[in-house]
């Protein structure tokens, strides 16, 4: 065992570490890990959080299941309750807020900040959302969604960029347009 300068908090915290260096784990089963966990510089503060890591590097999960399926993925970053829940090898992404990424699994390259921002799109990468619930069910790579609800029910295309701030108003699902609300 070459673990070394672990820290572990909390009932099973870190339980599976074998060579893993340089962790943190606080929070019942954070970073437990369900096989031998080798990852190294991992933060995981919250029940569950970092829950499966194995080999992923430098991931900080903050809040109850944050990046709680993550297991080979590297440089994320999850901080609220069920953010990035179900990502497990996906990588340089930043997801801020409840609910925001849960669904997300194998995506790169993602900034989602908000509430429920992204929350039920599955493999998609180079996207940012900031705002409540924008992009809540986009499954596409490449769009901005900025504001309350933006891109909240497109599904298709890709380069989108989204502005609102309004309820339930109705937008274009399009190829490379700009939609202003």
């Amino acid at each position: 065992m070459n673990a070394y300068d672990n820290i572990c908090i909390g009932g099973d915290a870190g339980y599976n570490i074998t060579s893993g260096s340089v962790n943190t784990f606080i929070g019942t089963k954070a970073g437990k890990g369900n096989v031998s966990v080798t990852g190294d510089y991992n933060t995981g503060i919250g029940v569950n959080a970092l829950y499966n890591i194995t080999s992923g590097d430098n991931n900080t999960a903050l809040g109850v299941q944050a990046l709680e399926a993550v297991e080979d993925g590297y440089l994320n970053i999850g901080i609220g309750v069920l953010s990035a829940k179900s990502l497990i090898t996906g990588h340089n992404n930043c997801v801020i807020g409840a609910q925001a990424g849960e669904q997300m699994d194998n995506s790169n390259y993602n900034i989602l900040i908000g509430d429920g921002a992204g929350q039920y799109f599955k493999q998609a990468d180079y996207n940012c959302y900031i705002g409540y619930l924008a992009g809540w069910n986009s499954n596409t790579s490449e769009n901005l969604c900025i504001g309350t609800y933006s891109g909240l029910s497109f599904e298709n295309g890709n380069h989108n960029i989204y502005m609102r701030s309004e309820e339930h108003t109705s937008e274009l699902q399009s190829r490379q347009y700009l939609v202003c609300r």
